[in-house]
């Protein structure tokens, strides 16, 4: 393999899936999942992309990325520490200076539509392992069943990288409106960062099926799955004009590739004019 073939030519990392035993195997897998085919696989690192460490081959990269059983190890970096640190402190401030926000928006929620106030959606975490990620309710109760219930929307949903824009969506209520152009909706994320499900900054979670549509367009996908989803991330950044799938795995990928302490920073900071703008209603 020449030195200019791409990361993504490179990559064919299995895909973790989660037994519902707390942990992962290749005997689980599902339909659809992409099994390693390389033994010499290159993890993405500090070095570049796809890069290899000094004096160290791909077979040692390789041991280092993955577990015993074949299934990709959530990798630890040299700053996660001061990473979770960051998210504990940041997490639980906000969640201080925006508890009365809460409490007036879950009320504003619960009276003017049937439901819960806090929507929770199974997504996947790091190293594929499943949690409840919450939001506050914007739609009418059982949207995803009367989703599913309507072929042509269920097939729009598809299509559309697993949303749908706010202003073509018929489950979304008035409030509901209001959160997600505003993205106050994601609020409650917040104590998903204090519990450790997610981070500040980070490739924002999907769904399992999504997922697995990914894996089967792009096998580096599975590389996501290496870090901690986050709330914002490189994807969020871009804002109104953020990109759909497939461009969105690239986009994911290259954060995974090239993540830092300081470039978490920088994206936090890029999303104030982002969530001052607000979000159009064509987009979710």
């Amino acid at each position: 393999m020449s030195d200019a073939t791409s990361a993504e030519e490179e990559l064919r990392p299995p895909v973790p899936v989660h037994d519902g035993g707390g942990r992962s195997g290749l005997e689980s897998l599902p339909d659809g999942v992409v099994r390693r085919q390389d033994p010499g696989i290159r993890r993405p690192n500090r070095f570049g992309k796809g890069g290899q460490e000094p004096d160290q081959g791909p077979e040692a990269a390789d041991r280092r990325y993955l577990s015993r059983n074949g299934s990709i190890r959530p990798v630890r970096a040299p700053d996660a520490l001061p990473k979770r640190l960051m998210d504990m402190v940041g997490a639980v401030m906000a969640l201080i200076l925006c508890l009365p926000l809460l409490i007036v928006l879950g009320v504003a929620v619960r009276v003017t539509s049937r439901g819960p106030v806090v929507f929770r959606q199974v997504r996947l975490g790091i190293g594929g392992r499943p949690f409840q990620c919450l939001k506050l309710r914007s739609m009418v109760h059982d949207a995803e069943g009367l989703l599913e219930a309507d072929e042509e929307l269920f097939r729009l949903h598809r299509s559309n990288g697993f949303r749908l824009p706010t202003g073509h969506d018929p489950r979304v209520t008035p409030v509901g409106r209001l959160l997600r152009r505003t993205h106050l909706d994601e609020l409650p994320q917040l104590w998903n960062v204090v519990r450790g499900d997610l981070s500040l900054v980070g490739p924002r979670p999907v769904e399992a099926e999504q997922y697995h549509d990914w894996v089967k367009a792009d096998p580096a996908a599975s590389y996501v799955l290496s870090v901690k989803p986050g709330i914002f991330g490189a994807w969020t950044v871009q804002g109104q004009n953020r990109v759909d799938d497939p461009e969105r795995i690239r986009v994911e990928l290259d954060y995974v590739r090239n993540r830092s302490l300081l470039g978490d920073l920088v994206i936090l900071l890029r999303h104030l004019p982002v969530l001052a703008r607000g979000q159009r209603s064509d987009r979710t």
